[in-house]
């Protein structure tokens, strides 16, 4: 992967969850790994604390791709690949005008699988899946069940 390409995915993320609270995020492509770094303190340099984090995380000469946030609009992407290193920064804000719909607008509709297989429109966050004819033959077959009398003793 390069660094385009892993900065697309890094957009779709923050379009998805607000650029406010992005935290370090570390693709390793040959262990297929994707970390991220959390609880870094507030006095201590966040693209220090990243860079350290992966050289130590990458083994020796391992390719890695680095996202974190360089100020309130940017993120830095570094990518190592045996003994060169790249970086590229990159605006959010394209990305954080997609974060949250305006207010009053409804979000698209999406399509879910139920467990028959059949499809059902569904808006995020919300499913209107409904149990299948085999679903509601197995809580029936639970709910009537027959148990055995029980005699009380004296």
């Amino acid at each position: 992967m390069d660094i385009a390409a892993f900065a697309e995915l890094t957009k779709q993320i923050i379009a998805e969850d607000g650029f406010e609270d992005y935290i370090p995020t570390l693709l390793l492509p040959a262990r297929q790994m994707v970390l991220a770094l959390e609880g870094i303190p507030a006095d201590v340099d966040t693209e220090q604390a990243a860079l350290k984090w992966a050289e130590k995380t990458a083994k020796p000469g391992e390719e890695y791709l680095l996202a974190y946030k360089i100020n309130a609009m940017q993120f830095r992407i570094v990518h190592r690949q045996g003994k060169s290193r790249t970086q590229a920064d990159f605006d959010a804000a394209a990305a954080k005008a997609k974060a949250k719909p305006k207010a009053g607008t409804k979000r698209k509709a999406s399509t879910k699988r139920t467990p028959a297989g059949n499809r059902k429109p569904t808006t995020k966050g919300k499913s209107t899946t409904k149990p299948t004819t085999k679903h509601k033959a197995a809580a029936k077959r639970k709910t009537t069940a027959k148990r055995k009398p029980t005699t009380k003793r004296k």
